[in-house]
């Protein structure tokens, strides 16, 4: 069975409220305490409270970026492939887009967090 259009229109839309969700618990915790079941959690992130702030805001800043892109490169591939593909095709590619934007997330923040504590320390 062939991306029925509607179905391609929520299942992209699902997607890209994953990323704005993210983007809005990211936010909410970065003025707050570190949390204990939601925020940007890694263990350079738990260092210090202005690391958990910082890692935060950064992750829903980040998150809300890439929302866009994720949305973006679904509907290029809906428009190119949409026609020659099944359901389960595409919900395997919009899940391999979605997973390499986290990583990209992941990597960038701990990146940054690097960067900072090594300038901390100077």
């Amino acid at each position: 069975m062939m991306v029925d259009k509607l179905v391609a229109y929520l299942l992209i839309f699902l997607f890209y409220a994953i990323f704005l969700l993210l983007s809005g618990l990211s936010y909410a915790a970065r003025t707050r305490k570190t949390k204990r079941f939601f925020g940007y959690r890694t263990p350079l992130s738990l260092e210090s409270e202005s690391q958990w702030m910082y890692a935060n805001l950064l992750a829903a800043k980040l998150s809300l970026w890439l929302a866009h892109i994720f949305i973006a490169l679904s509907f290029v591939l809906l428009y190119f492939m949409g026609n020659s593909m099944n359901i389960g095709t595409f919900v395997l590619l919009l899940s391999f887009i979605q997973l390499i934007l986290f990583l990209f997330l992941i990597f960038s923040i701990e990146r940054k967090l690097k960067q900072r504590k090594s300038e901390n320390k100077q």
